[in-house]
């Protein structure tokens, strides 16, 4: 992958983890399970790095790519998802779009760090850019967390960063593959 497309996923983690360290404020905003809540809100710039580098994409895409075909406006009746505030939805939605597809225009293999399967990587790239906007408005409506229902894989994500190893990074994107491999399984 493109060293620009892994920069890239590293940036929109940081805004991710931020926004999750934001709705760990409350615990009705918080979109994962609450055992989680006060270790993400307690997350340092330095843990917040580490998982950030983890080279995996940690917003769920799959529910928006997967749809069989896009509403005809870019206004869907959908609220943004309620774990962020909406205008910070669409702007976490419309980098996460940009990014995978941009991503999947470059690579054949982008839905390994994307999180999504072949076949609805496919879908994104064949999508013209035209529909873009569409597609943004859909995801801001379904923004999720990669692996939200899954603790143990969150719990082990927060406990390899918390390590002060020097290779912590690398143990962080080792384990991200094993978990995507895992999950992996599960998509079809």
């Amino acid at each position: 992958m493109p060293r620009h497309i892994l920069e890239g996923i590293r940036d929109i983690n940081v805004t991710a983890i931020d926004a999750l360290k934001w709705a760990a404020q409350d615990s009705s905003r918080f979109p994962l399970d609450p055992s989680l809540r006060l270790t993400i809100g307690s997350l340092g710039a330095g843990q917040t790095a580490a998982i950030a580098n983890c080279g995996l994409l940690l917003i769920e895409i799959e529910s928006w790519v997967s749809v069989k075909s896009l509403p005809k406006e870019s206004h869907t009746s959908e609220p943004a998802a309620q774990w962020l505030p909406p205008a910070e939805a669409r702007a976490l939605a419309a980098r996460v779009v940009l990014l995978a597809w941009h991503a999947c225009q470059l690579s054949g293999s982008a839905g390994i760090v994307l999180g999504c399967s072949a076949s609805a990587a496919r879908r994104l790239c064949a999508t013209p850019i035209v529909d873009l906007p569409v597609l943004v408005e859909l995801a801001a409506a379904k923004l999720q967390i990669r692996w939200a229902r899954r603790v143990g894989l969150w719990t082990r994500l927060l406990g390899a960063a918390a390590q002060s190893s020097k290779s912590r990074s690398m143990d962080i994107r080792v384990w991200a593959l094993r978990c995507d491999t895992e999950e992996r399984g599960n998509l079809k």
